[in-house]
């Protein structure tokens, strides 16, 4: 990678320092060509394991007993799908409520901003309403992301004891 890269430098050395500055290249350099290595070593190696151990596992669990392999065999892919089922569930809460607070914020700075006008109508009774439901709002939109959150490690605890101990070790991670 050091060497492709720096053909590339040799070859249009000119056009990319115009591009980026020199602290830019120094950093890509010296930083992100090793995150580069470390994620191809490191990471890259675990996602096979993560892939060649439950297969290997299922096949000699099945050479001792099928019943119980075919009953991994149904099992296993669920705690995934659910798994993504409650996390796009929690996405979408999690959006919805950074939305919420998005828009409380601005309604409080906008409050903040216009406060002389608003005592020259005296209409700080009125804000101070809207901005409790507003508050109110937040609020339970708040709890509704933490109940998703409180059901998705339900979830993931369920399926673990369902599966089994093995399980165990990967919530913990």
């Amino acid at each position: 990678m050091e060497s492709t890269l720096m053909d590339v430098f040799a070859s249009r050395q000119h056009a990319l320092v115009r591009q980026h500055s020199a602290y830019y290249w120094q950093t890509l350099w010296l930083e992100q060509l090793s995150a580069l290595v470390n994620w191809s070593l490191e990471y890259r190696v675990q996602q096979m394991v993560a892939v060649i151990v439950p297969i290997v596992a299922l096949v000699v669990i099945f050479s001792i007993n099928p019943f119980i392999g075919a009953g991994l065999l149904i099992t296993i892919p669920v705690v995934p799908i659910f798994m993504i089922i409650v996390g796009k569930g929690a996405a979408a809460l999690h959006k919805k409520h950074f939305v919420a607070l998005e828009r409380l914020g601005s309604v409080f700075t906008d409050r903040l901003n216009a406060l002389s006008v608003l005592a020259s109508f005296q209409a700080h009774d009125k804000q101070t309403e809207l901005l409790t439901q507003a508050s109110d709002n937040l609020n339970a939109r708040t709890m509704k992301v933490v109940g998703v959150a409180f059901l998705s490690n339900s979830v993931l605890e369920f399926f673990c004891h369902a599966v089994g101990s093995s399980c165990s070790c990967i919530h913990r991670i």
